[in-house]
């Protein structure tokens, strides 16, 4: 597998991104046990930073301070933090071992199986939202 191959050559997975609801790449990067280092923005934020594995210990390091908006996203203060946590994964041995286990372990949460399982029962809490707030 192509991407199999080019995961087992990274030591960390960065993911600068701005706009990403639900990252297939640190589900991949995860699944293959690679630590990962991403924004605190939207949904890569929520799945990976704001919450934190069953023993509270992060799955990835967040970028400290967020990225500009705009022409100009990339500050130099966002590329400083992003690698300042990269510089922290690859230096540190036990820091990147925990964030690979935490990453490996979350990563099991997304399977197709469960998407299919849980994909109706949205639909049902929309509902019961929509009727709650209609009332």
């Amino acid at each position: 597998d192509v991407l199999a191959s080019l995961y087992g050559f990274a030591n960390v997975v960065a993911m600068p991104t701005h706009h990403d609801s639900c990252s297939l790449v640190g589900i991949e990067a995860g699944s293959m046990g690679k630590p990962i280092v991403t924004t605190n923005f939207s949904g890569t934020g929520e799945i990976y930073i704001r919450k934190p594995n069953e023993a509270g210990t992060p799955i990835a390091l967040p970028v400290r301070k967020p990225f500009a908006s705009g022409p100009k996203r990339y500050s130099g203060v966002a590329v400083d933090s992003l690698t300042e946590q990269l510089e922290r994964v690859i230096t540190d041995d036990a820091l990147a071992i925990q964030l690979s286990e935490n990453a490996r372990t979350y990563s099991k949460h997304f399977t197709a199986e469960r998407m299919g399982r849980e994909y109706p029962n949205l639909f049902d809490e929309l509902e019961r939202s929509r009727v709650a707030n209609a009332a």
